[in-house]
């Protein structure tokens, strides 16, 4: 494991220290035109250049949604938890290739999460 996954995790784990509570606009969550610049979500844009503001976020406005996911294909509440921290991780790590992704910045963060869930072993070592 290299430092940098290893601060990225440590992010991950210490959100609440880090990162202040703010609220979440439609304008960082929704698509932008394509002409009003390169990627198509500002959050995730932002996540993308290492921001840990827009990271947090993100977090906040998707939290349930990918809790829920992961509960529903974990075997159980400590397997959940594990899925959550490999899909936030999976999310800062990969920001760039997903902000690049059409549809919605809603439908991009939950398919990441099925997609990393699904994976099994290749995202969650037992």
């Amino acid at each position: 494991m290299d430092s940098l996954t290893t601060s990225r995790e440590s992010l991950v784990y210490s959100y609440y220290s880090i990162v202040p509570a703010r609220i979440v606009t439609d304008a960082e969550t929704e698509p932008r035109s394509p002409e009003s610049s390169i990627g198509g979500h500002l959050l995730l844009e932002r996540v993308a250049a290492g921001d840990a503001l827009a990271f947090g976020s993100l977090y906040d406005a998707f939290v349930a949604d990918t809790y829920a996911i992961c509960l529903n294909k974990c075997a159980n509440p400590s397997l959940a938890d594990k899925a959550m921290a490999k899909t936030w991780i999976f999310i800062w790590s990969h920001a760039a290739a997903l902000n690049d992704q059409a549809g919605s910045t809603k439908f991009i963060v939950l398919s990441a999460t099925w997609t990393v869930t699904s994976q099994g072993g290749r995202y969650f070592p037992s």
